[in-house]
């Protein structure tokens, strides 16, 4: 099994890896720079939007 294999197969275990997830393993299997920091903006921009849809309530399409 090759470590790109064995990469896909541990992220598939998880039920939705984070941007976060990707940038981890991305960084920690020493892929090349340029994909791991775009994973690293993925993660930022997506821990960005988390905190704005806490900041306004939970992001509840409707009335309760």
């Amino acid at each position: 099994m090759t470590r790109e294999e064995w990469i896909e197969r541990e992220l598939a275990k998880a039920p939705e890896p984070t941007a976060e997830d990707i940038w981890w393993v991305l960084n920690r299997f020493g892929f090349p720079p340029d994909q791991v920091e775009a994973a690293y903006e993925a993660m930022l921009r997506e821990k960005e939007a988390r905190a704005t849809v806490e900041q306004h309530g939970g992001g509840h399409a409707g009335p309760p």
